[in-house]
Protein backbone atom coordinates (compact mmCIF):
# COMPACT_ATOMS: atom_id res chain seq x y z
CA UNK A 1 0.00 0.00 0.00
CA UNK A 2 1.18 3.49 -0.82
CA UNK A 3 -1.70 5.81 0.19
CA UNK A 4 -1.45 9.57 -0.19
CA UNK A 5 -0.89 11.36 3.12
CA UNK A 6 -1.73 15.05 3.52
CA UNK A 7 0.50 16.97 5.92
CA UNK A 8 -0.96 20.31 7.02
CA UNK A 9 1.50 22.97 8.22
CA UNK A 10 0.14 26.33 9.48
CA UNK A 11 2.79 29.07 9.24
CA UNK A 12 2.88 32.41 11.04
CA UNK A 13 6.05 34.45 11.65
CA UNK A 14 8.44 31.54 12.25
CA UNK A 15 11.30 32.40 9.91
CA UNK A 16 13.92 31.21 12.44
CA UNK A 17 12.41 27.71 12.69
CA UNK A 18 10.66 27.13 9.38
CA UNK A 19 13.52 25.68 7.34
CA UNK A 20 14.20 22.95 9.91
CA UNK A 21 10.51 22.08 9.91
CA UNK A 22 10.15 21.92 6.13
CA UNK A 23 13.42 20.02 5.66
CA UNK A 24 12.23 17.37 8.13
CA UNK A 25 8.96 16.98 6.20
CA UNK A 26 10.22 16.91 2.61
CA UNK A 27 12.94 14.41 3.57
CA UNK A 28 10.56 11.84 5.03
CA UNK A 29 11.30 8.23 4.19
CA UNK A 30 7.65 7.97 3.14
CA UNK A 31 7.42 9.90 -0.13
CA UNK A 32 3.77 9.90 -1.22
CA UNK A 33 2.94 13.14 0.52
CA UNK A 34 0.73 16.13 -0.15
CA UNK A 35 2.35 18.96 1.85
CA UNK A 36 -0.16 21.75 2.44
CA UNK A 37 1.44 24.92 3.80
CA UNK A 38 -0.99 27.57 5.01
CA UNK A 39 0.79 30.92 5.33
CA UNK A 40 -1.46 32.65 7.84
CA UNK A 41 -0.58 36.26 7.01
CA UNK A 42 3.07 36.11 8.11
CA UNK A 43 4.81 39.49 8.31
CA UNK A 44 8.38 38.21 8.46
CA UNK A 45 10.36 36.19 5.89
CA UNK A 46 8.23 33.05 6.32
CA UNK A 47 6.24 33.61 3.12
CA UNK A 48 9.39 33.81 0.99
CA UNK A 49 10.84 30.68 2.62
CA UNK A 50 7.63 28.77 1.87
CA UNK A 51 7.63 30.05 -1.72
CA UNK A 52 11.22 28.89 -2.27
CA UNK A 53 10.44 25.39 -0.97
CA UNK A 54 7.27 25.19 -3.09
CA UNK A 55 9.36 25.90 -6.18
CA UNK A 56 11.71 23.03 -5.33
CA UNK A 57 9.15 20.37 -4.33
CA UNK A 58 6.06 19.72 -6.45
CA UNK A 59 4.35 17.99 -3.51
CA UNK A 60 3.97 21.34 -1.75
CA UNK A 61 0.76 23.33 -2.04
CA UNK A 62 1.23 26.86 -0.71
CA UNK A 63 -1.82 28.84 0.36
CA UNK A 64 -1.49 32.48 1.43
CA UNK A 65 -4.31 33.91 3.51
CA UNK A 66 -4.99 36.70 5.98
CA UNK A 67 -4.11 36.07 9.60
CA UNK A 68 -6.94 34.28 11.41
CA UNK A 69 -5.07 31.98 13.78
CA UNK A 70 -3.82 28.41 13.77
CA UNK A 71 -7.26 26.79 13.99
CA UNK A 72 -8.57 28.61 10.91
CA UNK A 73 -5.34 27.75 9.06
CA UNK A 74 -5.68 24.06 9.93
CA UNK A 75 -9.32 24.12 8.82
CA UNK A 76 -8.26 25.60 5.48
CA UNK A 77 -5.74 22.79 5.12
CA UNK A 78 -8.36 20.15 5.94
CA UNK A 79 -10.71 21.61 3.31
CA UNK A 80 -7.95 21.22 0.70
CA UNK A 81 -6.54 17.84 1.76
CA UNK A 82 -7.02 15.03 -0.75
CA UNK A 83 -5.00 12.36 1.06
CA UNK A 84 -6.44 9.20 2.57
CA UNK A 85 -4.67 10.13 5.81
CA UNK A 86 -3.98 13.50 7.45
CA UNK A 87 -1.20 14.69 9.76
CA UNK A 88 -0.54 18.11 11.29
CA UNK A 89 2.90 19.61 11.94
CA UNK A 90 3.54 22.95 13.67
CA UNK A 91 5.90 25.13 11.68
CA UNK A 92 8.26 25.90 14.58
CA UNK A 93 8.82 22.18 15.29
CA UNK A 94 10.42 19.34 13.36
CA UNK A 95 10.09 15.56 13.07
CA UNK A 96 12.25 12.47 12.64
CA UNK A 97 12.67 11.56 8.98
CA UNK A 98 10.73 8.31 9.46
CA UNK A 99 7.86 9.62 11.61
CA UNK A 100 5.19 9.46 8.93
CA UNK A 101 6.25 5.96 7.83
CA UNK A 102 6.32 4.87 11.48
CA UNK A 103 2.80 6.17 12.17
CA UNK A 104 1.37 4.73 8.95
CA UNK A 105 2.88 1.28 9.47
CA UNK A 106 1.48 1.06 13.00
CA UNK A 107 -1.92 2.25 11.81
CA UNK A 108 -2.07 -0.28 8.97
CA UNK A 109 -0.81 -3.21 11.04
CA UNK A 110 -3.51 -2.67 13.64
CA UNK A 111 -6.17 -1.50 11.16
CA UNK A 112 -6.63 1.60 13.30
CA UNK A 113 -8.17 5.00 12.64
CA UNK A 114 -5.58 7.03 14.55
CA UNK A 115 -1.89 6.38 15.16
CA UNK A 116 0.34 8.38 17.48
CA UNK A 117 3.90 8.54 18.78
CA UNK A 118 5.51 10.41 21.64
CA UNK A 119 7.62 13.57 21.47
CA UNK A 120 10.59 15.44 22.86
CA UNK A 121 10.36 18.84 24.48
CA UNK A 122 13.35 20.67 23.00
CA UNK A 123 15.00 23.09 25.38
CA UNK A 124 18.13 25.08 24.54
CA UNK A 125 20.44 22.54 26.16
CA UNK A 126 18.47 19.30 26.51
CA UNK A 127 15.69 17.03 25.28
CA UNK A 128 12.94 15.88 27.65
CA UNK A 129 10.59 13.02 26.78
CA UNK A 130 6.92 13.97 26.72
CA UNK A 131 3.70 12.20 27.72
CA UNK A 132 3.31 8.68 26.36
CA UNK A 133 6.98 7.82 26.05
CA UNK A 134 7.79 4.09 26.33
CA UNK A 135 4.07 3.19 26.31
CA UNK A 136 2.40 0.87 23.82
CA UNK A 137 -1.38 0.95 23.54
CA UNK A 138 -4.00 -0.52 21.23
CA UNK A 139 -7.36 0.91 22.27
CA UNK A 140 -11.00 0.46 21.36
CA UNK A 141 -13.41 3.40 21.18
CA UNK A 142 -14.24 3.58 24.90
CA UNK A 143 -10.62 3.38 26.05
CA UNK A 144 -9.54 5.90 23.40
CA UNK A 145 -12.05 8.42 24.74
CA UNK A 146 -11.03 7.68 28.32
CA UNK A 147 -7.30 8.11 27.64
CA UNK A 148 -7.91 11.29 25.64
CA UNK A 149 -9.95 12.87 28.44
CA UNK A 150 -7.56 11.89 31.23
CA UNK A 151 -4.37 12.83 29.32
CA UNK A 152 -2.44 10.17 31.23
CA UNK A 153 -0.83 8.33 28.30
CA UNK A 154 -2.05 10.21 25.23
CA UNK A 155 -1.01 13.82 24.71
CA UNK A 156 -4.11 15.67 23.44
CA UNK A 157 -2.48 17.42 20.50
CA UNK A 158 -2.89 16.78 16.78
CA UNK A 159 0.75 17.26 15.83
CA UNK A 160 2.04 13.79 16.77
CA UNK A 161 -0.77 11.81 15.20
CA UNK A 162 -1.81 10.35 11.88
CA UNK A 163 -5.56 10.37 11.27
CA UNK A 164 -7.54 8.30 8.83
CA UNK A 165 -9.37 11.01 6.92
CA UNK A 166 -12.66 9.16 7.22
CA UNK A 167 -12.38 9.47 11.02
CA UNK A 168 -12.17 13.28 11.05
CA UNK A 169 -13.88 14.33 7.81
CA UNK A 170 -16.81 15.87 9.71
CA UNK A 171 -14.60 17.68 12.25
CA UNK A 172 -13.03 21.12 12.23
CA UNK A 173 -11.08 23.13 14.82
CA UNK A 174 -13.14 25.53 16.93
CA UNK A 175 -11.74 28.97 16.06
CA UNK A 176 -13.24 30.56 19.18
CA UNK A 177 -10.51 28.99 21.33
CA UNK A 178 -6.87 30.08 21.39
CA UNK A 179 -5.87 27.31 23.78
CA UNK A 180 -7.20 23.73 24.16
CA UNK A 181 -8.60 23.65 20.63
CA UNK A 182 -6.32 20.64 20.07
CA UNK A 183 -7.78 18.89 23.12
CA UNK A 184 -11.34 19.41 21.89
CA UNK A 185 -10.48 18.23 18.36
CA UNK A 186 -8.69 15.14 19.68
CA UNK A 187 -11.64 14.34 21.95
CA UNK A 188 -14.11 14.57 19.06
CA UNK A 189 -11.79 12.47 16.89
CA UNK A 190 -11.59 9.90 19.70
CA UNK A 191 -15.40 9.67 19.71
CA UNK A 192 -15.26 8.76 15.99
CA UNK A 193 -12.35 6.35 16.41
CA UNK A 194 -13.00 2.60 16.41
CA UNK A 195 -9.37 1.65 17.10
CA UNK A 196 -6.38 3.73 18.22
CA UNK A 197 -2.73 2.68 18.29
CA UNK A 198 0.06 4.44 20.21
CA UNK A 199 3.73 3.51 20.18
CA UNK A 200 5.61 5.73 22.60
CA UNK A 201 8.82 6.30 20.68
CA UNK A 202 9.50 10.06 20.52
CA UNK A 203 9.47 11.07 16.85
CA UNK A 204 8.29 14.68 17.14
CA UNK A 205 10.42 17.59 18.42
CA UNK A 206 8.40 20.28 20.17
CA UNK A 207 10.42 23.47 20.45
CA UNK A 208 10.08 25.19 23.83
CA UNK A 209 10.45 28.89 23.10
CA UNK A 210 9.53 31.96 25.09
CA UNK A 211 7.38 33.47 22.35
CA UNK A 212 5.17 30.36 22.38
CA UNK A 213 3.55 31.71 25.54
CA UNK A 214 1.28 34.10 23.68
CA UNK A 215 -1.53 34.23 26.18
CA UNK A 216 -1.89 35.07 29.84
CA UNK A 217 -2.62 32.33 32.36
CA UNK A 218 -6.15 33.70 32.72
CA UNK A 219 -6.84 33.41 28.99
CA UNK A 220 -5.40 29.89 28.98
CA UNK A 221 -7.55 28.88 31.93
CA UNK A 222 -10.76 30.32 30.51
CA UNK A 223 -10.41 28.43 27.22
CA UNK A 224 -9.39 25.20 28.94
CA UNK A 225 -12.31 25.57 31.38
CA UNK A 226 -14.83 26.08 28.57
CA UNK A 227 -13.47 23.13 26.61
CA UNK A 228 -13.64 20.87 29.68
CA UNK A 229 -17.32 21.79 30.10
CA UNK A 230 -18.09 21.03 26.45
CA UNK A 231 -16.41 17.65 26.78
CA UNK A 232 -18.30 16.85 29.99
CA UNK A 233 -21.65 17.62 28.37
CA UNK A 234 -20.92 15.28 25.46
CA UNK A 235 -19.62 12.54 27.74
CA UNK A 236 -22.78 12.70 29.89
CA UNK A 237 -25.04 11.57 27.07
CA UNK A 238 -22.65 9.54 24.90
CA UNK A 239 -20.24 7.92 27.41
CA UNK A 240 -21.92 8.07 30.86
CA UNK A 241 -19.52 5.46 32.26
CA UNK A 242 -16.66 7.89 31.58
CA UNK A 243 -18.33 10.87 33.27
CA UNK A 244 -16.00 10.59 36.27
CA UNK A 245 -12.93 11.37 34.13
CA UNK A 246 -14.55 14.38 32.48
CA UNK A 247 -15.71 15.67 35.86
CA UNK A 248 -12.18 15.45 37.23
CA UNK A 249 -10.99 17.72 34.40
CA UNK A 250 -13.80 20.20 35.09
CA UNK A 251 -12.86 20.30 38.76
CA UNK A 252 -9.21 20.89 37.93
CA UNK A 253 -9.99 23.65 35.43
CA UNK A 254 -12.41 25.31 37.89
CA UNK A 255 -9.67 25.34 40.50
CA UNK A 256 -7.26 26.93 38.03
CA UNK A 257 -9.79 29.62 37.13
CA UNK A 258 -10.56 30.49 40.75
CA UNK A 259 -6.87 30.58 41.61
CA UNK A 260 -5.97 32.81 38.68
CA UNK A 261 -8.78 35.24 39.55
CA UNK A 262 -7.56 35.71 43.11
CA UNK A 263 -7.93 39.34 44.16
CA UNK A 264 -10.02 40.31 41.10
CA UNK A 265 -13.58 41.55 41.65
CA UNK A 266 -14.53 43.18 38.36
CA UNK A 267 -17.71 42.13 36.55
CA UNK A 268 -15.99 39.61 34.27
CA UNK A 269 -14.14 38.02 37.19
CA UNK A 270 -17.33 37.73 39.23
CA UNK A 271 -19.14 36.07 36.31
CA UNK A 272 -16.32 33.59 35.82
CA UNK A 273 -16.26 32.71 39.51
CA UNK A 274 -20.02 32.12 39.45
CA UNK A 275 -19.58 29.90 36.41
CA UNK A 276 -17.02 27.84 38.33
CA UNK A 277 -19.28 27.62 41.40
CA UNK A 278 -22.20 26.42 39.26
CA UNK A 279 -20.03 23.91 37.41
CA UNK A 280 -18.75 22.45 40.67
CA UNK A 281 -22.24 22.40 42.13
CA UNK A 282 -23.44 20.16 39.28
CA UNK A 283 -20.73 17.55 39.80
CA UNK A 284 -21.76 14.45 41.72
CA UNK A 285 -19.69 13.69 44.84
CA UNK A 286 -18.85 10.09 43.99
CA UNK A 287 -17.12 7.66 46.33
CA UNK A 288 -14.04 7.30 44.11
CA UNK A 289 -13.29 11.03 43.89
CA UNK A 290 -10.01 12.06 45.57
CA UNK A 291 -10.68 13.26 49.13
CA UNK A 292 -9.49 16.81 48.41
CA UNK A 293 -12.04 17.10 45.61
CA UNK A 294 -14.84 15.73 47.80
CA UNK A 295 -14.05 18.38 50.40
CA UNK A 296 -13.96 21.08 47.73
CA UNK A 297 -17.37 20.11 46.35
CA UNK A 298 -18.90 19.97 49.83
CA UNK A 299 -17.54 23.41 50.75
CA UNK A 300 -18.88 24.81 47.48
CA UNK A 301 -22.41 23.75 48.50
CA UNK A 302 -22.03 25.41 51.91
CA UNK A 303 -20.04 28.62 51.55
CA UNK A 304 -18.46 30.18 48.43
CA UNK A 305 -16.15 32.50 50.37
CA UNK A 306 -14.83 29.55 52.35
CA UNK A 307 -14.34 27.66 49.08
CA UNK A 308 -12.12 30.43 47.72
CA UNK A 309 -9.99 30.36 50.87
CA UNK A 310 -9.69 26.58 50.59
CA UNK A 311 -8.67 26.80 46.92
CA UNK A 312 -6.06 29.51 47.55
CA UNK A 313 -4.61 27.53 50.44
CA UNK A 314 -4.77 24.00 49.04
CA UNK A 315 -4.22 24.32 45.29
CA UNK A 316 -1.81 26.02 42.92
CA UNK A 317 -2.46 27.13 39.35
CA UNK A 318 -1.39 24.58 36.74
CA UNK A 319 0.88 26.09 34.11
Amino acid sequence: MNPLISIIIPVYNVESYLKDCLESVINQTYKNLEIIIINDGSQDNSKEICYNYAKKDSRIKLINKKNEGVSAARNTGMDLATGEYISFIDSDDYIDNDMIEFLLNNLLVHKADISSCSYYKVFSEKLVKGIGSDVELVLDNIDTVKETISKNNLFPSVWLKLFKKECIKDLRFDTSFKISEDYLFCFNAACNCKKYVHYGLPKYYYIMRQSSALHSIKTINVDSFKVSKLILEKVKYKYPKLQYYAEIKCIEESINILNSLKGLDNIDAIKMKEDCFNTLNNIHISSNLPLKYKILLLINKINKSLLLKFVYFRFKVKK
